[in-house]
């Protein structure tokens, strides 16, 4: 009798390890939840900040580094893209394209991508 009582016990504490454990692991869910939506809000509020500095108004205190930063990155998406035109439009004289879905290059008559299997144009 003492072993199924002690086999019971373990059960039960086992069992309430357990649950705590899926307890805690819903809780870490929910704040990670609620950081990404408080990453969204700021990223918001920083889009509004932008949109007013670039409408005139002055940067708020100690923004200014992260303007420049702003500007750095912005400068090179703008190169990145001058970039990409000229390789698609070199790609286009020689019948090349690229996918849409992955960035392989594609043959401009391929109906599938080599890379990723998705369908390419209409």
């Amino acid at each position: 009798m003492d072993f199924w009582r002690d086999v019971k016990t373990k059960a039960a504490t086992v069992a309430a390890a357990a649950d705590l454990t899926v307890r805690k692991l819903e809780i870490q869910r929910k704040i990670g939840v609620q950081r990404a939506a408080q990453d969204r809000v700021f990223t918001s509020i920083g889009r509004v900040v932008v949109a007013q500095v670039k409408d005139g108004q002055p940067q708020p205190d100690g923004t200014k580094p992260l303007f420049a930063e702003l500007d750095r990155i912005e400068d090179e998406v703008d190169s990145l893209q001058e970039e990409l035109a000229s390789l698609e439009g070199a790609g286009a004289q020689k019948g090349m394209d690229l996918c849409p879905h992955c960035g392989t290059v594609v043959s401009a008559d391929q109906r599938y991508c080599s890379g990723c299997g998705n369908r390419i144009g209409q």
